[in-house]
């Protein structure tokens, strides 16, 4: 049994390597993380985007090799079985959204790209532990918050902002990395900001790494001048805080909630309120979105229960509506809430939230039954998701399948979605680490594959 066990613990080691590989190549694709080093979609027409015509297929490729990889390992269906159906009622609408869409091609594109997504993250999260996952997704956002440093020192024409850009010139100046934006800089350097130092240990054995991505994470977080990135950034900080001490001081969470609330209340009446929005580089109008916001009120009530089609963006008629009053490149209502109730009306706004605030349930009532590192990965995954909540108010790639920063939301979403309510390790295999106890199923599995023809009197 000694030779079993080490080779199974081999095995075990290389599954996880593989498929927390997997993951990170899944949401660096559907994020388009990098391609915008070689064509930025800001600086040249969009007919010269030749990365564009095949990503599609590399996320749509990616997604079900990961899937394919999560079976073979397995060598079951038990990782497709074990996914949760929190969000397939939504993820089907917007297939079904096809039907009523102006563009039904580009609508059963994503959705399609969106369920294949949510199979092969849910899939990993049922083969290896949280505590896995989140690493994995921590190194990706380390190495691109650190590539995003230095293409921004080293290479200015393709890191910041500059006067040649078709749209977005404005922000000349400003960093944008290796991401097509500033604020996709900004989003990821806000996870950063914060997540390296509170969960830093989750990596443990690359302190040099974290300690230059929480520098870098610093840098593309002042330099990006993203005001959302900044405001996410203080919320994350303020949650994760509340999160540390909440065992000890219960009462912190609707102490600080309040404390903020009557603050707000008293700048506000004492007219401070444009004050508040300079310090955060915002006028009234928050850049212009609640111009785009009255539009989209409109769009809402010609279609309010079923939207416009998944991936519409409102349609073509709110599109139009938009470039004729906001004459900068801009991306939906510029908020993830309008967006969902644009694309799938108020009926795939509640399929969405409703299933969202069940993980958040599940986190923090049966998160406590997981290992210590897994418990430390599902508050990370909270983390995440409230900063893409916090974040989805004014801007729209938040939650989006294939944005610079809805693949990391969602697959925080999607890995809480496959917190259980019950937890076995002793019996359930992917929870197992290397050299612990092995179910009698895997150790004979493996007795017969390590077989010599002699052994069978060959």
């Amino acid at each position: 049994m000694g030779r079993i066990d080490h080779v199974a613990s081999a095995r075990l080691l290389n599954e996880r390597f593989i498929l927390m590989l997997s993951l990170a190549v899944i949401i660096a694709l559907y994020g388009g993380i990098g391609r915008d080093l070689f064509f930025n979609r800001l600086s040249g027409a969009r007919g010269e985007d030749a990365i564009g015509a095949i990503l599609v297929y590399l996320r749509a490729g990616s997604a079900a090799l990961g899937i394919v990889l999560c079976v073979y390992f397995a060598g079951s269906l038990k990782p497709i079985e074990s996914i949760s159906i929190l969000f397939v009622p939504y993820l089907l609408l917007a297939v079904y959204s096809l039907s009523w869409s102006d563009d039904a091609k580009n609508t059963l594109r994503t959705a399609l790209l969106g369920l294949l997504f949510y199979a092969a993250i849910s899939a990993i999260a049922n083969r290896i532990t949280l505590e896995k996952m989140a690493a994995a997704m921590l190194r990706l956002l380390a190495l691109t918050l650190i590539a995003s440093v230095v293409v921004a020192v080293l290479i200015p024409s393709i890191g910041t902002h500059t006067n040649a850009d078709i749209a977005q010139s404005v922000h000349a100046g400003r960093w944008r990395g290796i991401f097509v934006h500033k604020n996709g800089l900004g989003a990821n350097a806000a996870y950063g900001a914060i997540l390296f130092w509170y969960y830093g240990d989750l990596l443990s054995r690359s302190r040099l790494l974290v300690w230059v991505a929480r520098i870098s994470a610093l840098l593309c977080l002042v330099f990006s001048g993203s005001a959302t990135s900044i405001v996410v950034a203080a919320a994350l900080a303020a949650y994760a805080t509340m999160l540390a001490f909440k065992k000890v001081h219960p009462l912190v969470w609707l102490i600080c909630i309040c404390g903020f609330a009557v603050l707000y209340y008293l700048f506000a009446q004492a007219g401070w309120s444009n004050l508040i929005f300079d310090l955060i580089g915002r006028d009234e109008t928050l850049t212009g979105r609640t111009l785009i916001w009255d539009l989209a009120y409109v769009s809402m009530g010609q279609s309010p229960f079923l939207g416009y089609g998944f991936g519409s963006f409102g349609g073509v008629e709110f599109g139009a509506k938009v470039a004729a009053t906001y004459t900068d490149n801009v991306l939906g209502p510029e908020s993830s809430y309008y967006n969902i109730i644009l694309e799938l009306g108020v009926i795939g706004l509640a399929l969405f939230i409703i299933p969202l605030l069940e993980c958040f349930r599940r986190a923090f009532t049966y998160g406590k039954d997981y290992r210590f590192g897994d418990r430390r990965a599902i508050e990370c995954f909270a983390l995440i998701v409230f900063g893409a909540m916090v974040a989805g108010i004014s801007e729209t790639p938040p939650w989006l399948f294939t944005s610079y920063g809805g693949p990391i939301n969602f697959a925080a979403l999607f890995s809480l979605a496959s917190v259980r309510t019950q937890v076995s390790y002793a019996s359930t295999s992917y929870r197992l680490r290397p050299g612990r106890v092995l179910t009698a199923q895997m150790a004979a599995r493996w007795s017969r594959s390590l077989k010599s023809p002699a052994d069978d009197g060959v």
